[in-house]
């Protein structure tokens, strides 16, 4: 794992959009607030608006063994008005995670006590098909999705 940091200066005296890209052998695992990543970032580097005069620090990781230059400046344009419509990442990024806090949550035994009613009986039944030997692909499937469905919610999950 290498980690980078850098610092862009903009001593022009007008403001710039500027690009950073990875140079490693591996994705950027950008840095991430609520499951997101933080404004700017990809899987290949950073881009950002640097007001004139302004100083913006930057880092991330990187699944990859570290060289001397572990990124470069790919772009660096006198910055024009944005004007983006705003995404579901943004939403995230301004109000935060969405999932109510852990001690707000009912616990229970596990078996289904704070599961509502309908939610029960499909369990109960999609486990009699499991222990009896009659689970279909569908069956498979549903639970395939149901699970990765389940990890995106948990707390503390990546």
């Amino acid at each position: 794992m290498t980690l980078v940091t850098g610092v862009l200066r903009n001593d022009a005296e007008t403001d710039r959009r500027v690009r950073i890209e990875n140079v490693l052998d591996a994705p950027v695992l950008p840095p991430r607030a609520n499951g997101v990543a933080e404004e700017g970032w990809d899987d290949a580097g950073y881009e950002c608006h640097l007001p004139a005069g302004e100083t913006v620090a930057f880092g991330y990781a990187c699944r990859a063994d570290p060289r001397s230059e572990p990124c470069r400046v790919a772009r660096d344009d006198p910055a024009e008005r944005e004007s983006r419509s705003p995404t579901a990442a943004d939403a995230v990024r301004e109000l935060g995670d969405p999932r109510p806090p852990a001690a707000g949550v009912p616990s229970g035994d596990g078996r289904g006590a704070d599961l509502p009613t309908a939610v029960e009986a499909w369990l109960e039944t999609l486990t009699s098909r499991f222990d009896d030997g009659t689970a279909t692909a569908a069956d498979h499937r549903t639970l395939a999705v149901a699970r990765e469905r389940l990890r995106s919610i948990e707390p503390g999950a990546p």
